[in-house]
């Protein structure tokens, strides 16, 4: 992720259409910072890049609400997570 200061990066917890949650963030956020969320799905080519607004945040641990999602984005992250939920 960047932030308007740094980069940092998290392990994704769990995600969703709307948002997703990171752990073991190396520079944790601040509650209601904006920042670009950029996600690398294992095996494909290339980033998925998300603006996203902080909407949480526990030590290392934070929350996002995703602000501008491209459809093709959402169907991405969606298939990568469905394809990995049945094992393949």
């Amino acid at each position: 992720y960047r932030t308007a200061y740094e980069d940092g990066k998290a392990l994704l917890k769990n995600v969703s259409t709307d948002g997703c949650a990171l752990e073991w963030a190396t520079n944790p956020p601040e509650v209601d910072e904006k920042i670009l969320l950029i996600i690398e799905l294992e095996g494909e080519d290339t980033v998925v890049e998300i603006q996203a607004r902080v909407m949480r945040v526990e030590d290392k641990d934070f929350a996002v609400k995703f602000m501008l999602i491209e459809p093709a984005a959402k169907t991405r992250i969606r298939n990568y997570f469905s394809r990995k939920s049945r094992g393949m």
